[in-house]
């Protein structure tokens, strides 16, 4: 399993990977691959004044 946080000033956003379908011999019709995962969030605000 692989997992990034994305932080900010009032929370985060964590991604976790849990599978990734065929890697590495194998992509999706589109390209890349589709993967088998769990998006998490806390209280994530952000405005264009933080972006700055």
């Amino acid at each position: 399993m692989k997992e990034f946080i994305i932080a900010g000033k009032h929370g985060f956003i964590r991604i976790e990977l849990n599978e990734v379908y065929g890697f590495p011999n194998e992509t999706s019709y589109l390209g890349g691959y589709d993967v088998k995962g769990k998006i998490k969030n806390h209280i994530f605000k952000a405005s264009f004044q933080d972006l700055i």
